[in-house]
Parts: structure tokens; sequence; C-alpha cells
């Protein structure tokens, strides 16, 4: 006669303590992503800064400054001619301060106060046609330059009416680049230690680079 199989005698602190292998090896595998995913973010925090860094480094050494100024120096006679002192076209606000007077409009919602006060006082008016046209005139010439200027600034003028000065503001995402014309500068600004700094290109134009907050 065949032998009945003894049956497994059933255990309840072994199956604890397999439970509680289970649960500590989950807890191991969980600590692990954790800390798998803190050193990705920690990596993360270190490379983001040293690539935004690069991409500068790249930007400006990529950059034809000559290029840049021989088409901004273009747009000067229609400065002169519309007598432009200040130009600025932001998405929440657009203005210009020329020989007809200093005209604003906010956009977006944005306060007209505040879009005033962008654009050069508190004494602007609201755009007429015959501002609309020629602030529309100026965005397309500067369209034209194959740069995204977005701010046009500190223009003077001498008593013939040539410009002698002027600021453009240029767009290239984390940086703040303003093309200066100043013809027949002595010298370069002042520099502000690791916030401002001035690069020649010209007789006539220099950049000016801030740093980015």
């Amino acid at each position: 006669m065949a032998e009945t199989p003894l049956r497994r005698q059933y255990n309840p602190a072994s199956k604890r303590t397999k439970l509680t292998l289970i649960a500590q090896r989950r807890l191991r595998r969980e600590r692990g992503q954790r800390s798998n995913r803190f050193k990705f973010l920690l990596l993360a925090a270190f490379l983001v800064p040293i690539f935004m860094c690069s991409l500068n480094v790249l930007r400006i050494g990529s950059n034809d400054y000559q290029g840049d100024t021989t088409r901004l120096q273009a747009l000067l006679p229609l400065l002169e001619e519309l007598k432009v002192e200040n130009y600025f076209n932001k998405d929440w606000c657009k203005g210009i301060s020329y020989g007809r007077g200093m005209f604003s409009e906010a956009k977006h919602g944005d306060s007209a106060e505040n879009c005033s006060l962008f654009s050069g006082g508190g004494a602007t008016k609201p755009f007429d046609n015959p501002a609309r046209q020629d602030f529309e005139l100026l965005g397309k010439a500067l369209e034209a330059t194959n740069m995204i200027i977005y701010d046009v600034e500190d223009v003077t003028f001498n008593a013939s009416g040539a410009v002698v000065h002027a600021v453009f503001h240029k767009d290239c995402g984390f940086c703040r680049t303003r093309y200066v014309y100043s013809p027949n500068y002595d010298k370069l600004p002042r520099e502000v230690s690791g916030e401002i700094w001035h690069t020649k290109i010209n007789a006539n134009w220099y950049l000016t680079e801030e740093d980015w907050p």
C-alpha cells in the first residue's frame, strides 16, 4: 500500500517572515528608485547652467557683429527722417517717441499706465493713424535686418539732425545684448564687474552685454 505523503504543516511565523522579506525588498527597491531620481535631478541642476552657458558662448561666437551693425546703420536715415528717439515693441506694450510726439498702446490686457511708463513717460498719447503707420514703417525696417530688435532707445541727434547715439536691444533668448552706435567714440564705457561689459566692434559701434539674473 502506497504511503500517503505528509502534508506540509502550516507555519504562520514562516509566512510572516516571507512577507517581511518581500516588504523589505520592495522598500529597498523604492529607496533605490528615489535615490536614482534624486541623483538625476542633482545632475540636471548641475548640467543645465553649463548647457545654457555653452549655448551663450556658441551664440556669441557665431554672431556676425560687423554684418549686424551694417544692417542697423542702414536704419539711421529713417530714424533721422522720423526723428525717432525711442521705439518699444514687446508682447505687452508698444510705443514710439518721435517727431510727432509720444504714443503708446497696451497689449494683451496690460494697463495703459504701465505701458506709458515703459514707453517714455506719462505724457504719451494713444496711437493715431499717422503714428501707427510710422511705427509699422520702422517695425518693418527692423525686421529687414534679420534680427529681433524690440527696443531702440537713447537716440540723440546733432544740430544738423544726424544721429550721434542710438542703442538697439536685440532679443536673443537668455541674454541682454545691446548694439550701441556712437560714432568715433574714444573709449568703451566703464564696465560693472561681472554684470555689464562692453566689446568693441568698430570705430562707430560697440556691443554691451548684461548678466542675466
